[in-house]
């Protein structure tokens, strides 16, 4: 969960047994180790019980327990517990708390909470990215292609982007023609995940769910990484829109990997790579092979008058920069713990003794600069080094940069120091992409520039290394460094060629027609290398031989071939040999790498102005010489792509370039990144079966799809064919579930792998580095990557923190939640004031405090808040936090406790709120089966009085909020017809809303409605609630033929929910339109039915004499169809009340993050919401002819206006339920104190005397305050 405001949340604890847990619960009776222990015994207070507990526990079992997933202590008999469900509005399967997939598979759905409040009843992703296919051809493609046909790959992953209109997951022609008919993949493609979803859900490409399905698995995907095959193959089949051969093509595909890989030979841990260690992990082969990686990517960029090497027997050094010890920057974006890690300040230190250091930026961000300290620090040093760039905070996946800068004040930095510093300074740089370092390259203070890419775990030894002269540079750039100004470029225009009728100058060193920073294959070493080309196999080719090839001319009079024309033989036959001798003309050896290019001698029509052809590595002494050898595949290497994406060959004169030197030839190859998915072999170890085609079970052994000495192909057809269509669709998911009666257990395809094996917790269930091996060697990564509020004390105390107070103090919470944001500066969770002063002290309040999914971990990595790591795990500790959702506290507070930033006794402290809350809810007394709630079943959770509860709460809810000539309610005996249209009509999903489980039953409005009239015509009107289809004469015609309309429109999850924040207070413009079109066209006034959980502006609906009546249901829960049907035919009568006020679209312009609840006139902005022991008497009348609850607001104003107090406040609300005529006596209790009060700017509550109105219903009494 995130949250925007200032966030403690009560939950809701449930009893979670893990059926394969070992000890199945705490303090057995029967367990002689355990029922002596001083906290098993129940008759000794729970705080007694708690310190005894706590005090038997070692400092690794007290950390183990302050995640969320808290892990087993089996030597006390204690079991693992897990502190995440979520039960927002009825028990959610958000979070790994609780599952549904066992006896319980649903549960009751009450409204989302924003409508329960409304009863007032104290009882409730500019453009689709266009390419051309000469694009396609010459530069995005191939390098896919390569690792199909020359790496081998198995598998492939298509992408959330659509190409020219189509999703990569439903490209036929990409997948199924391209990838398998033209490169003969013979693997398994995976969607990206959720890739399968968004084709329905966001891009609309696909009518429905079951159209996306069929549109992947025609295209040729195999399996998608998510659930939406799960969920709609079965009803995709049934409405016969996908054959189920191409269920079984997919599962051939996948179950051929699954065999390649031994799976089904037996035990598999008896076949190669089957019993991987730790050791041979983490071997120093390994960690040898990341130090080489890193020492030979890293780029020198510029060294000046030889600033670099610097000499051994350097007196002083000074290290700045915010990365100089950071090991979390040497890592990067998809990367597991390393092995080992050493940070750049921590080698250079082993090689200067006096070396200092200072950080000179609070972060990468540098907001926040210590200049003058940094310039002081320099100007004593001998050398300084500064270690400068980026971070994950800067880029990563799902962070893009807006710029080519160095962030924050990071060049002021460098600069100062540079210009005080006695020698030139050498200045590092790490990051994932380019930076515009023009300032950096032609400042004469700045002798050296080294970029380190993110080098991974042996990045710091490498730059040290390099720095010093232990090793000799010999990277070269990647990419093309662009300077600032190619930011205009907008990043989704993906051509490579420039425009000059635009002014686009083109993408990469192929075409790029711009400034450079540094270009690509740009790089320095200690040495200077010369070269010369010594031999060439042959330096004409003749390519029309053969009179049936057809030379064409392009409009610049150049003859060209067809490379599909010339085929295999031809092709081969004319690659030839190019020798190229490398001389080391300097003193140090070194390796380096020889870059080959090509270049037409004309250039034009699309022609690229080089390209790299190949590449090799030469290792040379000082004034050694050397040759390599390049073979050249004229169809391959000096082809290109036409302007229809076909390869040809042009006639004339073709460059081999390297360095200075150039070979002419008479008569191409792009260079990008790919990610392929590496198969890993994963054991669970709580997997039943353990692994397939056991040779001891008698029920398999027989198998055909068991024999190994059978071709692959007939083993797996022999597999599906025994498989039911259930057991076919559940294997297309990435965690494909287990099929016991034939033996197959569960198998997840989600593994990372992109630059060393990655872990990220909750997120995947593919690698887990939590058993025997605990770390993974760390190589470069393979390119060399929440709000703050201002809130005034007087918010805070009057508006703010009361509704947090009352669920303490009168709803005894038991959870208390710290969320992301930081208020005043302060982050939730490290806020001492507010959980301990405030929550505990003040409130009184003795439970436990959770923070939100790493929300500690955003302290220092993203807010920057912590210095360190352990600074955030201290801050949140010593606050009150005493269980964090995430991994930081299990990584970090050992080595807080080891750096004295952390006293153990705050570890006890949280432990004993976590262990007090375990004993409470009896899981310390012996088996919990046999505790209260111990066997909950399906019949109890979907019981017919928790759906009845339902019912009435979305009955009291529902709001209505007009209702001209009494349109309302419709008479259940004379309606003949009834018009029932809108995207929401029929939606039984809109109905639940946010953060909901699957409910025990639904009945949507469609069906409620069909409940009282038989002749109903039903239209959704829209394709979707966003309305970016309308069906609007079909729904006129449906309008105009019955005698009354409904009108279900609004929001849905499409348009709202966590982290996606509505932009506007409209509906869209087309379901507007859609909606006073039917009004005027139907026979009768329309009844607009809306279901949002925020306010909407219908301004156009409140005064259309067209629509009778509005009524707003939020999102009513499963029983919401029903409710607003009895509301519309009258048994039963609204009488919910708006819980928020419904502002205009006008108040948009207020920033989501300005939370001041008081106006300011100067600014013009107005504010926020309307703004217990006197008894007062309201006499309520129902003057109607028809029964209904009805509630009663009683608000207070001061009769004092401005310096901010409320216009007037909410004080008291009850429900009275009254027959037609009937009066009754409500009574309210007032407390002066509270209800007359209101808080100062100081965030004081202050009575002020004079006289205060009570109102209700706009009737006024007044009450005079004497002090």
């Amino acid at each position: 969960m995130k949250f925007e405001q200032l966030c403690l949340v009560s939950l809701t604890l449930f009893i979670h047994v893990a059926s394969t847990t070992t000890p199945p619960f705490s303090c057995d009776s029967l367990d002689p180790t355990t029922k002596n222990y001083p906290f098993c015994q129940t008759t000794l207070p729970v705080t007694q019980r708690a310190r005894d507990l706590v005090s038997r526990l070692t400092l690794d079992e007290k950390i183990s327990q302050l995640v969320n997933s808290a892990p087993a202590i089996p030597r006390l008999g204690i079991p693992a517990y897990e502190w995440w469900s979520e039960a927002l509005h009825g028990v959610s399967n958000v979070g790994p708390g609780i599952k549904f997939d066992g006896t319980i598979k649903a549960a009751t759905s009450f409204p989302q909470v924003i409508l329960a409040t409304a009863s007032f009843d104290a009882y409730q992703w500019y453009r689709i990215g266009q390419v051309t296919v000469q694009d396609l051809a010459d530069t995005y493609q191939p390098p896919f292609e390569k690792c199909v046909r020359e790496g081998g790959g198995s598998c492939m992953m298509c992408a959330y982007n659509r190409v020219n209109g189509v999703p990569s997951c439903a490209d036929p022609n990409l997948l199924s023609k391209t990838v398998r008919g033209e490169w003969d993949f013979k693997g398994y493609i995976a969607s990206d995940c959720d890739a399968v979803a968004i084709i329905y859900d966001a891009q609309g490409y696909a009518k429905s769910p079951e159209d996306a399905v069929a549109d992947v698995l025609r295209a040729g995907m195999d399996v998608n990484c998510g659930s939406y095959l799960q969920k709609y193959t079965k009803s995709a089949i049934l409405q016969k829109k996908l054959p189920e051969s191409q269920v079984d093509r997919a599962l051939h595909n996948l179950f051929a990997i699954r065999m390649r890989l031994g799976l089904f030979n037996g035990n598999p841990l008896h076949n190669p790579f089957g019993n991987i260690r730790a050791d041979q992990i983490c071997s120093p082969e390994h960690q040898i092979l990341a130090l080489e990686a890193a020492r030979n990517g890293i780029v020198l960029l510029k060294n000046h008058a030889k600033l670099l090497p610097l000499p051994k027997s350097a007196v002083s050094l000074a290290v700045i920069g915010p990365n100089a010890k950071s090991p979390q920057t040497l890592v990067g974006n998809y990367a597991g713990p390393p092995c080992e890690s050493t940070t750049p300040l921590q080698a250079l230190q082993s090689y200067v003794k006096d070396t200092v250091y200072h950080p000179g930026c609070d972060t990468v961000s540098c907001s926040s600069v210590a200049i003058d300290e940094a310039v002081d620090i320099a100007k004593r040093a001998h050398f300084v080094v500064l270690i400068m760039g980026l971070d994950q905070t800067q880029e990563r996946e799902a962070l893009d940069r807006v710029d080519l800068l160095l962030p924050g004040r990071q060049q002021e930095l460098i600069t100062s120091v540079a210009k005080s510093a006695k020698k030139p300074v050498v200045l590092v740089l790490l990051s994932g992409g380019p930076v515009d370092v023009s300032f950096a390259k032609d400042d004469p203070r700045i002798g050296a520039i080294l970029w380190a890419g993110y080098p991974g775990q042996g990045g710091g030894i490498a730059l040290a290394e390099i720095i010093v002269g232990d090793h000799n540079p010999g990277g070269r750039l990647p990419v093309t460094w662009y300077p600032q100004d190619y930011t205009k470029v907008p990043m989704t225009d993906m051509r490579m060629r420039p425009d000059s009728f635009s002014d686009y100058p083109g993408r990469t060193y192929r075409f790029y027609e711009g400034d450079k920073v540094f270009e690509f294959g740009y790089g320095l070493s200690y040495s200077k290398y010369s070269y010369k080309f010594t031999h060439v196999s042959r330096k004409n080719l003749y390519l029309n031989h053969s009179s049936s090839l057809h030379t064409t001319r392009s409009w610049d009079s150049i003859g060209h071939k067809l490379v599909s024309e010339l085929g295999t033989q031809v092709c081969d036959e004319n690659k030839f040999k190019v020798g190229v001798g490398v001389k080391n003309d300097g003193e140090m050896s070194g390796k380096h790498p020889v870059l080959l290019f090509a270049r037409q001698g004309k250039v034009g029509d699309g022609r690229v102005k080089k390209q790299l052809i190949g590449f090799q590595s030469v290792v040379l002494s000082g004034g050694e010489r050397g040759e390599i050898e390049f073979e050249v595949s004229p169809c391959e290497d000096l082809s290109r792509a036409n302007e229809y994406g076909v390869m040809i060959m042009d006639e004339g004169r073709h460059f081999l370039v390297v360095g200075d030197d150039k070979l002419p030839m008479k008569l191409k190859y792009p260079f990008v990144l790919i990610h392929i998915s590496t198969v890993v072999l994963i054991l669970a170890e709580s997997s039943r079966p353990p692994f397939a085609c056991d040779s001891s079970h008698p029920l398999t052994k027989s198998y055909t799809f068991c024999k190994p000495t059978l071709p692959i192909n007939q083993r797996v057809q022999d597999l599906i064919s025994r498989l039911t269509l259930d057991e076919k669709i559940s294997q297309l998911v990435n965690s494909a579930p287990p099929i016991p009666r034939l033996g197959i257990p569960e198998y997840e395809w989600w593994s990372e792998a992109l630059h060393g094996v990655a872990y990220f917790p909750g997120l995947h269930t593919g690698m887990s580095l939590n058993g025997t091996i605990q770390s993974a060697t760390s190589f470069p990564q393979v390119i060399l990557t929440a709000a703050s509020f201002d809130v005034s004390l007087q918010d805070l105390a009057d508006t703010y923190m009361p509704p947090f107070r009352s669920c303490i103090e009168e709803g005894k919470a038991s959870g208390i939640m710290c969320a992301y944001n930081r208020v005043n500066g302060v982050p939730n969770c490290a806020d001492y004031n507010l959980l301990s002063k405030t929550a505990r002290a003040q409130w009184g309040f003795n439970g436990y405090i959770t923070s939100d999914c790493d929300a500690v971990s955003i302290i220092h990595e993203e807010q920057g808040y912590a210095k360190l790591p352990e600074d955030a795990v201290a801050d949140v500790l010593k606050a009150g936090m005493d269980v964090n959702c995430g991994n930081y506290l299990k990584n970090y507070t050992k080595s807080a406790v080891v750096k004295r930033k952390l006293p153990i006794s705050e570890i006890d402290r949280a432990l004993h709120n976590l262990f007090s809350v375990r004993m409470r809810l009896g899981l310390f007394d012996g088996n919990p089966l046999q505790q209260p709630f111990g066997k909950i079943g399906p019949d109890q959770v979907c019981s017919q009085e928790h759906q009845n509860l339902a019912l009435e709460a979305a009955r009291n809810s529902i709001v209505l909020l007009k209702n001209t000539y009494r349109l309302l309610p419709f008479s259940k005996a004379k309606t003949t017809s009834l018009a029932v249209i809108g995207p929401n009509a029929n939606s039984a999903k809109t109905l639940l809303g946010n953060y909901a489980g699957p409910p025990c039953k639904t009945v949507t409005p469609l069906q409620g409605l069909q409940r009282y009239v038989k002749d109903i015509r039903y239209h959704p009107g829209c394709n979707a609630v966003n309305c970016s289809y309308t069906l609007t004469d079909q729904a006129v015609k449906v309008a105009e033929g019955a005698e009354y309309v409904v009108l279900v429109m609004g929001l849905d999850q499409t348009q709202e929910r966590e982290e996606l924040d509505r932009v506007d207070l409209v509906l869209s413009p087309k379901q507007q339109n859609l909606i006073s079109i039917l009004a005027r066209a139907a026979k009768n006034p329309v009844v607009l039915v809306l279901l949002s959980g925020g306010p909407v502006d219908i301004r156009f609906a409140k005064y259309d004499k067209h629509i009778g009546s509005i009524l707003w249901a939020g999102y009513p829960g499963e029983a919401g169809g029903l409710a607003l049907a009895e509301i519309i035919f009258g048994d039963h009568n609204p009488g919910g009340r708006l819980p928020v006020t419904w502002y205009p679209q006008s108040f948009v312009k207020v920033p989501m993050t300005d939370m001041r609840m008081r106006p300011e006139p100067s600014s013009g902005y107005p504010g926020r919401t309307y703004s217990k022991r006197i008894p007062v008497t309201v006499r309520a009348q129902n003057h109607g002819d028809m029964a209904g609850r009805h509630p009663l607001l009683l608000f207070v104003r001061s009769a004092k206006a401005g310096n901010g107090r409320p216009e007037k406040q909410l004080v008291g609300f009850q429900s009275v339920i009254l027959n037609a005529g009937e009066r009754a006596d409500v009574e309210f209790e007032l407390s002066p104190c509270e209800h007359l009060s209101t808080a100062n700017e100081d965030g004081l509550m202050v009575i002020e005397e004079g006289s205060h109105f009570l109102s209700i219903e706009g009737k006024e009494s007044e009450i005079t305050v004497i002090l």
